[in-house]
């Protein structure tokens, strides 16, 4: 078996394939493994730093079935309970807890608590959960934005709560997100239950639960994984089936099958012509939304939360780091998604952005001192969905019965997270028999 394309859906599919006792040849276009939830050594301070915040929810089922299959499960600290906490300009700050009963019953009883989240609001909160809930068609076709409208959630009951959890789980403004991703979070995340929705960090990084222990499950299998394997075609015979993976260097890689697991503008450029599934010309200009994260370490503690998201800030969440002992300095990861704004300025400003926005918030970071400042810009962080292209999202068969399709840009059913990308490698692998 072949994979090409060493992220999560491509770990995930291969691990599965492995568990299976395939052989396993995995290919990886760039020298580290992981793709957009990938680390790296800082080498100014020797820490470990992951190329963008990903978080980990206990519902996530497809992600946690290959964390402990490779045991990178080991590397993942989950809270206790459920809680998202929300500051506000000048040191306020209220918690969601939508886990004190079960199900809606609890999300509606979190609402009620949630401090700015305003009363009136919360019939129409119930019936847009019951929506969820039942996947009613209703959902089709609508942005996040209209759909919430729809059901009497104002601007205030938007800044509370909605808007920060459709810009964390999409990726976009509501005005674009599809309602339906929407309601998948909800639903999985916030309606199932049962310590669902309860967060999970990667305290030691991204590539000690992820890629790395996907590697040493890989090798130890007898797989294989080849770094600096840039693919740039693909061969079918003259039946239709794959037969080889030719990368630029000129090596040539035959299997029995193939997962292609790479972003969809470089799927829509290798799948064969013969090969492509009807929405290949749709998939292939799904488009590309940026997440900008700036990682400060400030010489004294500040007060931040854990986690926390910023209300009315062009910042949308601040993440403080593990301790590393007493005297060190804090660090904070401040992250802004649909970050389009943000992503074309430059470093100086948008340090000086993060700094303004953390004193603006905690107000024991305005005597802070920075210490160090790094900009992190992921331009292509997450497909561009919106209710009109849904569709053109495929699923992982082709028209080649042994070269399969994965990556979160295919139809999960999910948003683009560590979750949709784990569960396509899956379907990639049980596609394949």
């Amino acid at each position: 078996m072949l994979v090409v394309g060493g992220g999560c859906a491509g770990l995930s599919a291969a691990t599965a394939l492995a568990e299976r006792g395939a052989r396993v040849r995995l290919l990886e276009a760039r020298a580290v493994l992981g793709g957009r939830a990938r680390s790296w050594t800082d080498p100014r301070t020797g820490e470990v730093e992951d190329n963008g915040r990903h978080l980990v929810m206990a519902c996530y089922e497809s992600f946690l079935r290959m964390a402990r299959r490779t045991g990178g499960a080991d590397a993942l600290r989950f809270q206790p309970r459920a809680e998202v906490v929300l500051l506000r300009e000048g040191g306020g700050r209220t918690a969601f807890r939508p886990e004190e009963m079960p199900g809606r019953a609890g999300l509606l009883s979190g609402l009620v608590r949630l401090r700015g989240f305003p009363l009136r609001a919360v019939p129409g909160a119930g019936a847009a959960l019951r929506e969820a809930r039942e996947e009613c068609a209703a959902l089709d076709g609508s942005s996040a934005a209209a759909w919430l409208s729809r059901h009497g959630q104002d601007a205030a009951a938007r800044e509370a709560l909605w808007d920060p959890l459709v810009l964390a789980t999409v990726n976009l403004s509501p005005e674009t997100a599809p309602a339906r991703l929407v309601a998948s979070v909800l639903r999985r995340a916030l309606l199932a239950g049962e310590g669902g929705s309860r967060i999970g960090f990667a305290d030691r990084g991204l590539d000690a639960a992820i890629a790395g222990p996907a590697e040493i499950h890989l090798r130890g299998r007898g797989g294989e994984v080849l770094r600096r394997r840039k693919v740039e075609s693909i061969e079918l015979d003259g039946r239709g089936r794959f037969v080889a993976a030719r990368c630029r260097s000129g090596e040539r890689h035959e299997a029995g099958a193939l997962v292609l697991a790479v972003p969809h503008r470089e799927a829509g450029a290798l799948v064969p012509p013969s090969a492509a599934p009807p929405t290949a010309p749709a998939w292939r200009d799904l488009g590309e939304s940026p997440i900008v994260s700036v990682r400060l370490r400030l010489d004294r503690p500040t007060g931040a939360p854990e986690m926390a998201g910023l209300v009315r800030s062009p910042v949308h969440w601040v993440f403080r780091g593990r301790e590393r002992g007493a005297g060190g300095p804090e660090r904070l990861a401040l992250v802004t998604s649909a970050a389009d704004g943000l992503a074309g300025r430059g470093r100086d400003e948008i340090v000086a952005l993060a700094v303004s926005e953390i004193r603006r918030f905690l107000p024991l970071a305005r005597g802070a001192r920075v210490v160090g400042a790094l900009v992190l810009k992921e331009r292509r962080a997450t497909p561009r969905f919106t209710p009109e292209n849904l569709a053109a999202r495929p699923g992982p068969g082709t028209g080649s019965p042994n070269l399969v399709l994965a990556g979160d840009w295919t139809d999960t059913g999910l948003p683009a997270t560590l979750e949709g990308a784990a569960l396509s490698g899956e379907r990639a692998a049980a596609a394949l028999g």
